[in-house]
């Protein structure tokens, strides 16, 4: 039951609000409050908060919850305002960032929302898209550039291609860090 962790992290939060347990060490912590569950799986309780800005201020206090927030609703109003200020796109720069931007805004926004019932840090694939979404929807990318031709074409020529390589190096990602888990579980 849901409902209990949830109870059950609060109180863990309220024993040390300011800088939490440590990270990783919520299972730990709350694995004395294991026993005293009436409904819930004593191993849900003990693995994650099932909850993203719960787990977060367990861990690390509502010092660290507070700057997790304020860095992904920053990325999140960051993007968006980059996207509604967007104009017709005038060239394939112009619309490979609206693609990126579009990509980053919902899938930041869709993990976000998955974290309200499950701690999505929890697995290394998903916390890699999770922090990858976070640096695509915040960066800035209107800089100061040198003002040589052959840096401009440098710098048009990466822009152009800068979601396929993004996408590439998380597939590339992704799949070393899943590797390690199907060899773990074949060498069983």
């Amino acid at each position: 039951d849901r409902a209990e962790i949830f109870g059950r992290s609060i109180a863990l939060v309220r024993e040390h609000p300011f800088f939490g347990v440590g990270h990783g060490n919520y299972g730990p912590a709350i694995a004395p409050k294991a026993t005293e569950l009436t409904s819930a799986n004593p191993k849900d309780l003990v693995s994650q908060a099932h909850n993203l800005v719960l787990h977060i201020a367990a861990e690390s206090g509502l010092v660290g919850a507070s700057a997790f927030v304020l860095a992904v609703l920053s990325a999140l109003v960051a993007v968006a305002r980059r996207i509604s200020r967007a104009g017709a796109p005038t060239t394939t720069i112009d619309a490979t960032s609206r693609v990126r931007d579009a990509f980053a805004f919902l899938g930041l926004g869709s993990l976000s929302i998955l974290g309200a019932i499950h701690f999505v840090l929890f697995h290394e694939s998903v916390a890699l898209a999770f922090f990858g979404l976070l640096g695509l929807a915040a960066g800035p990318y209107e800089l100061a550039m040198p003002h040589s031709a052959s840096w401009h074409r440098t710098l048009r020529w990466l822009e152009a291609r800068g979601v396929a390589v993004a996408v590439a190096l998380l597939v590339v990602a992704l799949v070393v860090v899943n590797l390690d888990v199907l060899v773990v579980e074949w060498a069983k």
